[in-house]
């Protein structure tokens, strides 16, 4: 846990929590979880036991925390879903289907 505080992590109520949908590495759909801290610059999204930290620098560089690895910095780009009106948000391998809050 000294990973949250590191990122000033905290859980309360300024956390917003979404539930999503995800795909990691081209598997399965699955349900997920988003929680956004500061929306827009720290959020963390948590599938089953595996939790991926995110922080945007406000400039356009967005990194990536994935278990015991260290901090990588992630590209992004929204791909189509068949059988889904919506696109998916994905960060590298991480995407996410659903009302992804942005801003």
């Amino acid at each position: 846990m000294l990973t949250w505080a590191i990122m000033g992590w905290f859980h309360g109520a300024n956390a917003q929590t979404v539930a999503l949908q995800c795909q990691l590495d081209g598997g399965a759909w699955q349900t997920c979880r988003m929680q956004v801290q500061d929306i827009g610059r720290t959020w963390r999204i948590e599938m089953g036991k595996d939790t991926v930290l995110f922080r945007h620098d406000g400039g356009g560089t967005i990194a990536m925390k994935q278990g015991g690895r260290p901090w990588r910095l992630v590209q992004t780009r929204w791909i189509g879903v068949p059988a889904s009106a919506q696109g998916a948000l994905c960060w590298d391998s991480l995407c996410a289907l659903g009302a992804v809050p942005l801003d």
